[in-house]
């Protein structure tokens, strides 16, 4: 409620005199500050003020001088800045400081760095109080706007389904990166880790992740903090610090930010092998696991491309498995498949690590050896291919004998693949013709 003007002017004026210097003092602090300023009565009674003031309130200074400081406070800090001013009118203590709201005449609220003195009669008692007030209302608003996008920041950090965390660097004496520590990190690091953020704040990268030191990963990060660069690693593997070891995949991303970087990481060791299976698989016969045609060509070329390392020269055998055609009319296919990956086996243990066997067909297989030393050498290890091979084979009850016809071509780096391919294939067209098996 608002009270009846009172001040040196008015009736009132013995109830809230001071000294005369005193108040000259306050009155030419009062018009010269550019600062919000109220001469106050005891009981809380607006006295004097300056434009300043006015201005801070919204309100004129003829409606402020009927007004007291409590109809102006925002009623939520109302009771302690009531406290604040009893203990200077009580002795407690000469002046305070605080910050507090306020209510304009128009309805807005601002808010303010509050001084508050006390000015005393003679016997120590405070006759009347001085208030300055700074409108720290951008300030405080600029704060909370502040406050707020860091919360939201923090949310969408922490939605984040990629691990992301902060490091700085960690220096010895002469300047160089020795380590980093966690200065900030989202949930899923914290998970990945498998640690609460609050103890993951402050570790060093090297005592949780020894194995990226081992991997290099440590010194890429330690240049981008040096150089600026940003790091950009796709499907980088990385060894696992996990009990089980093992290998992981990683595409992984860092850039400096002040002495440290921010680092963010995505597991992809499910889309490297998954890759690697189909790439695999893209060369590779379903049936028997062998070489497929594709594979053969590209090894044919490569082969043919530069002079066998061991020396020698270049062994092309085309393979042909008779009788297929029957076994799968006796037995049914599935019997001939099971005939045909035993011939696949048989044939690749048959031959030497670096070799290539292929089945470029249904009933046809192609091998590849290199660093042959002529004709002779690699008609024996034809032969040796058609002797694993001719092993009997255990179908549905009955027993069938495998047959593989070969026909071997020896060439020289250098020369078409195509073409040596065409002529161990002419060459086993011939020896099947003369075996009446075409």
């Amino acid at each position: 409620m608002s009270q009846q003007p009172a001040g040196p002017e008015g009736p009132d004026a013995a109830h809230h005199a001071v000294d005369a210097g005193s108040v000259d003092l306050v009155r030419l602090s009062m018009q010269q500050s550019a600062v919000a300023t109220v001469l106050l009565a005891p009981d809380g009674q607006l006295l004097r003020m300056n434009q300043a003031a006015c201005q801070l309130f919204g309100l004129p200074m003829e409606r402020l001088r009927m007004m007291t400081w409590q109809e102006l406070a925002h009623p939520d800090d109302l009771a302690g800045e009531q406290a604040n001013v009893d203990r200077v009118l009580s002795g407690g203590t000469d002046s305070y400081r605080s910050t507090a709201r306020y209510v304009r005449g128009d309805g807005e609220v601002v808010h303010g760095d509050v001084t508050v003195t006390g000015i005393r009669d003679s016997s120590g008692r405070a006759m009347t109080l001085i208030a300055q007030i700074i409108d720290i209302t951008e300030q405080r608003l600029a704060r909370a706007e502040a406050r707020a996008a860091q919360e939201q920041l923090r949310g969408v950090i922490d939605a984040m389904l990629d691990p992301w965390v902060l490091l700085n660097a960690v220096r010895d004496d002469e300047g160089r990166i020795t380590d980093f520590v966690y200065v900030d990190a989202n949930a899923a690091a914290c998970r990945e880790n498998g640690t609460t953020r609050e103890e993951l704040l402050g570790s060093r990268l090297l005592s949780l992740a020894p194995g990226q030191l081992r991997a290099g990963l440590f010194t890429q990060y330690a240049a981008v903090v040096e150089s600026g660069t940003p790091l950009a690693l796709d499907d980088d593997p990385s060894p696992s610090d996990l009990p089980e070891g093992g290998m992981h995949w990683f595409d992984n991303r860092a850039v400096r930010v002040g002495d440290g970087i921010s680092v963010t990481w995505r597991e992809v060791t499910e889309r490297v092998e998954q890759r690697r299976t189909l790439a695999r698989q893209a060369l590779q016969d379903p049936l028997t696991g062998l070489a497929n045609r594709q594979k053969l060509m590209d090894s044919l070329a490569e082969s043919f491309s530069h002079t066998p390392r061991t020396g020698g020269r270049i062994a092309v055998m085309f393979c042909d498995l008779d009788d297929l055609k029957l076994i799968n009319d006796h037995y049914g296919h599935h019997a001939g498949d099971v005939v045909l990956r035993a011939v696949a086996d048989r044939m690749a243990s048959a031959v030497r690590d670096e070799d290539l066997v292929a089945r470029v067909g249904g009933d046809e297989f192609v091998v590849l050896a290199t660093g042959v030393r002529d004709q002779a050498a690699a008609v024996r290890i034809a032969e040796k291919i058609g002797a694993a091979v001719s092993r009997p084979v255990s179908v549905l009850g009955g027993v069938i004998v495998p047959i593989l016809s070969i026909g071997v071509t020896v060439a020289d780096a250098g020369a078409d693949p195509h073409e040596v391919l065409r002529s161990a294939d002419r060459e086993l067209y011939a020896k099947k013709t003369a075996r009446g098996r075409t």
